[in-house]
């Protein structure tokens, strides 16, 4: 019998390791369950956030025009509305006989001493400004056109960038100006004749040249005017003289007058007729140099450009 040989233990066998075992299986649920939770707590605050929003409601703007007045002319073809309490007044011009239509000023006196004056005319009037400095300027919309705002705390004057021959004033004499119910009756104004939106009367323009001005100019080195060459010296219309005075004047009467701007240009509008056309030469405070005589027509460009003689030799 042969001799039994002893066969080697054999290790046992390991089981494989798997990769997701019980420990990583049990933390990943917990993640899982941990993650989810906060997700709905989150949706829950959001939905309780939305709910507790105000949604805006929109209040219609009330009407401060309601109950209000209407002040009509059917003369010059125009009208607004003004507050009850307010009062209106009309001034007709003697001075502007010449016009196509007899110059008006419609005044509105508001209960707090404010007045606001509407003037159709062949020039524009108004007060001045006692400090140029502190005028606000903006443009506005009356009636469709487009008009330059002009304020400070005292006075307002609006001016027509058009052709037409409206000019609004608003002054205060007992105190201040209030400038946003200005606005508003502005805002009510419109014109009810085309006519008169078009325009009464015509254009009359033109540019002016100003020297010497060096007392020896030479050629190829001319002495240019500075702007306040021009700015300084005014150009006048007046009505054409009928007779002279014993003293060698001519009775003429200024109807408008302005500065030259600083390039030497002048622009007036003004109703249909011949005038005479005065400047200031050599004294420039006074409306003396007779430079022409035009005629304006209606809705019409007049041109008329001239030299001044400043004297300079």
């Amino acid at each position: 019998m042969d001799p039994v040989t002893p066969q080697p233990e054999q290790a046992p066998v390991q089981p494989p390791k798997h990769f997701l075992n019980k420990k990583f299986v049990v933390t990943f649920i917990i993640l899982l369950l941990l993650g989810g939770s906060t997700y709905a707590r989150i949706q829950y605050w959001q939905n309780q956030q939305v709910a507790q929003e105000v949604v805006p409601t929109f209040t219609p703007r009330t009407d401060v025009t309601a109950g209000w007045k209407t002040y009509t002319n059917t003369q010059y073809g125009f009208e607004f509305k003004y507050p009850a309490d307010a009062t209106t007044r009309e001034e007709k011009f003697t001075s502007c006989k010449n016009a196509a239509k007899e110059c008006l000023r419609t005044f509105l006196t508001l209960s707090n001493g404010q007045v606001i004056e509407y003037q159709f005319s062949t020039f524009q009037g108004g007060r001045d400004f006692i400090n140029a400095g502190d005028i606000k300027k903006e443009k506005i919309i009356i009636d469709n056109k487009e008009y330059e705002f002009w304020s400070d705390n005292q006075f307002v004057n609006i001016f027509s960038l058009s052709a037409s021959n409206l000019v609004v004033s608003s002054y205060n004499d007992s105190g201040k100006i209030d400038t946003n119910i200005l606005k508003e009756i502005l805002s009510t104004f419109k014109f009810t004749d085309s006519s008169v939106q078009s325009g009464i009367g015509g254009t009359l323009t033109g540019h002016v040249t100003v020297g010497p001005n060096c007392p020896v100019e030479q050629a190829g080195n001319p002495c240019t005017p500075s702007p306040q060459a021009y700015t300084s010296r005014q150009v006048g219309v007046f009505t054409v003289a009928t007779a002279t005075t014993p003293e060698g004047n001519d009775n003429s009467k200024l109807i408008t007058s302005q500065h030259l701007d600083a390039n030497g240009n002048y622009q007036f509008v003004i109703a249909p007729g011949t005038y005479t056309i005065k400047a200031s030469g050599m004294r420039v405070d006074l409306l003396t140099t007779i430079v022409g005589t035009v005629t304006v027509k209606n809705s019409q460009k007049s041109t008329l450009n001239f030299n001044i003689d400043t004297g300079i030799r």
